[in-house]
């Protein structure tokens, strides 16, 4: 499989973001065709994940704790932001709700799930183990691992390839490149 250098694929998610923002812009009255949005990444859409991962290493976990969220939501929500996230908007113009965390206390991910974790890696935590690089997290959130957490919960989205194809054509990442992947 074809590896991309991370600013590329930051690149690719960007103008696909962009892309999305400006179709919902340029046509405000027709019913929005996006229905759920499956975001992967790090800090830039991470909506709580981090939060879950790092209870069980860290003693205090800064995005829990204000004043992170406290403009928007006067709250921690384990956002790396005291507001929302680009992805927050672009739900917000879709007409969907804030996306969930997939490691949170939400159950139902009918309109996506964000799998995106404050300081996840393109590569695996094994890579920089190998490499003696130590500045990284201490535990895998790879984008392979967020994909893994897409394949576990997709099951519990649609249950035949049709369906699949129905429910994902108006999900947000919807494409010829990320369907191969998913």
């Amino acid at each position: 499989m074809e590896r991309f250098p991370p600013s590329k694929s930051i690149a690719f998610v960007l103008l696909l973001l962009a892309a999305c923002a400006h179709y919902a812009e340029a046509n405000p009255g027709r019913r929005h065709p996006i229905r759920s949005i499956f975001s992967f990444g790090n800090s830039y859409t991470d909506t709580g994940n981090y939060g879950k991962l790092a209870a069980s290493v860290l003693p205090v976990i800064p995005f829990s704790n204000l004043p992170y969220g406290e403009t928007f939501f006067s709250r921690p929500t384990g956002r790396a932001s005291n507001g929302r996230l680009i992805l927050d908007f672009i739900a917000d113009e879709f007409g969907l709700p804030f996306i969930p965390p997939i490691l949170g206390e939400e159950c139902n991910f009918t309109h996506g799930a964000n799998f995106g974790v404050i300081a996840a890696t393109a590569l695996g935590l094994g890579f920089f183990l190998e490499k003696n690089i130590t500045t990284v997290p201490p535990f895998n959130s790879s984008l392979n691992v967020q994909l893994e957490w897409f394949r576990k919960l997709k099951p519990t989205l649609c249950s035949t390839p049709q369906g699949c194809r129905d429910y994902f054509r108006r999900s947000l990442l919807h494409g010829r490149d990320w369907r191969e992947r998913l």
